[in-house]
């Protein structure tokens, strides 16, 4: 969740985060099978188990106490013996001990990008809805069934049971792992964890389509030739614009080194409003600038509502929100320390009207301490689903890492969360779990919103914004 004021490259990282209602197709592959046979010595995936130990030994958090030590210290061990008695295993096999070791603090902020060097991918895109999981073929015309056909069954698991192996091998909430876990299902690597795929990497998959016909199709994982085609491919892939969240968005926070997406708004004068969308929390001159023209263009125009829009949003810099604050009444009580004092932009620049915030299972990281933050203040309202993150109590301050042994091609990336963030914010509408830390503050699992605005599997088929709607029929 809160990434502190680091850099948003090692900020944007975690995940999740999106693609409410995108096409996550995914038709791309790293031409790259990482090697994990023998060497004369120790094998490969022995090296990395202990090189990804070390690093999170280093930086996390939770590790610095002692029985959390000796813990995370013997399930290293182990790991590091099964992979030795196991030089020949396949490189998702290896992946999966790797996983392991990551998931033991329980943050969706420390993670290995294994997709990154994944070398196939099932040119599919998973979208999970209120209602189901939808899935999409890549290219469209070559589908053998039509665009968000539901699922019946991954190999022989249903989408309810695929959400709790899905549980067991990532960290976050249920509305994280399944954002997330909507992309990473194209990748054959994650189905073998789950148990979706039992021999080979051939995907049997039962859709039902929007006809109501139930069919059962085989689908073959791609190879591509250069890790940059998954870039390339996903933001070049259709009805990208479909939905206030996309494919875009997502790879923002997700993906390293792709370039932020900037801030997005326009105005509604026929329903009265004006919509300002924070796709990263990227603290710029470009939001800087955009928040004044749009605060400019609602005062011109006398709307008297206006929604910031962090569906999607997984996180970033938590100073977004000061900046944002500074055109709303009386923010210091809920303003984010350490990022200067809120102060209006300009003279008579504050808005009083009605202030709505949406948020979905997408939003993390610093994009929910934005949405708690302004919930505090009189007058706003937030709306849509619960976060995927939690505001308080998880561990930010990303810093990125990559296992490198002598022999290890490609190198693996990761991130790790290196603080634990607090905040004092009252959050009635969340129950707390204890701290992972000794006198630490307590973990909230979600952040919910007062209206409760789902996504449904007709949603994204008649490419509908329920938040929009929702917001067309307010006064």
């Amino acid at each position: 969740m809160w990434c502190g004021k680091g850099t948003m490259r090692a900020c944007l990282l975690h995940r999740w985060r999106i693609l409410v209602a995108s096409v996550l197709a995914v038709v791309i592959a790293i031409g790259v099978v990482v090697g994990v046979g023998l060497t004369r010595s120790t094998p490969q995936s022995v090296k990395e188990i202990a090189s990804l130990a070390q690093v999170l030994k280093t930086k996390d958090p939770v590790l610095r106490q002692p029985t959390q030590r000796i813990q995370f210290d013997q399930l290293a061990a182990s790991l590091e013996a099964t992979a030795r008695s196991d030089p020949g295993a396949p490189y998702w096999l290896a992946w999966e001990w790797l996983n392991k070791l990551a998931l033991f603090a329980k943050s969706p902020h420390t993670e290995v990008y294994f997709f990154l060097d994944s070398p196939e991918v099932y040119p599919l895109a998973f979208t999970w809805a209120a209602n189901g999981l939808a899935v999409s073929s890549f290219p469209a015309g070559r589908s053998s069934f039509p665009a968000y056909s539901q699922v019946v069954k991954l190999g022989n698991i249903t989408p309810e049971k695929m959400l709790v192996h899905l549980k067991s091998v990532m960290a976050g909430n249920s509305y994280w792992v399944r954002q997330l876990g909507q992309f990473y299902l194209s990748f054959p690597y994650l189905l073998h964890w789950t148990g979706a795929l039992n021999s080979g990497d051939a995907l049997r998959m039962t859709v039902k389509e929007p006809s109501g016909r139930v069919k059962t199709v085989t689908v073959q994982p791609s190879l591509v030739a250069h890790p940059g085609s998954v870039l390339q491919w996903l933001v070049k892939q259709p009805g990208k614009s479909d939905h206030p969240t996309s494919v875009v968005q997502w790879l923002a926070s997700e993906v390293p080194d792709f370039d932020h997406y900037p801030p997005a708004w326009y105005v509604d004068p026929s329903h009265g409003y004006g919509v300002f969308h924070i796709y990263t929390m990227s603290l710029s001159q470009t939001l800087t600038s955009d928040l004044r023209d749009f605060f400019t263009t609602v005062e011109k125009d006398d709307l008297h509502r206006v929604l910031f829009d962090v569906r999607g949003n997984a996180g970033g810099n938590d100073c977004v929100t000061n900046a944002v604050l500074a055109y709303l009444p009386d923010p210091s009580a809920v303003s984010v320390s350490g990022c200067g004092a809120v102060s209006p932009a300009a003279p008579n620049s504050v808005f009083h009207g009605k202030v709505f915030v949406a948020q979905d299972w997408g939003t993390a990281s610093a994009a929910v301490v934005f949405s708690a933050a302004l919930s505090q203040l009189p007058g706003v309202t937030v709306v849509g689903t619960p976060a995927g993150g939690s505001p308080s109590g998880d561990f930010g301050n990303v810093m990125m890492f990559k296992i490198k042994t002598a022999d290890s091609f490609p190198v693996l990336i990761g991130q790790v969360g290196t603080q634990q963030a607090c905040f004092s914010w009252p959050l009635p509408t969340s129950s707390s779990q204890p701290s992972p830390l000794q006198g630490g503050c307590p973990l909230f699992a979600t952040f919910n919103p007062k209206v409760l605005i789902p996504m449904t599997v007709t949603d994204l088929r008649d490419h509908i914004d329920p938040v929009i709607q929702w917001l067309n029929s307010q006064p």
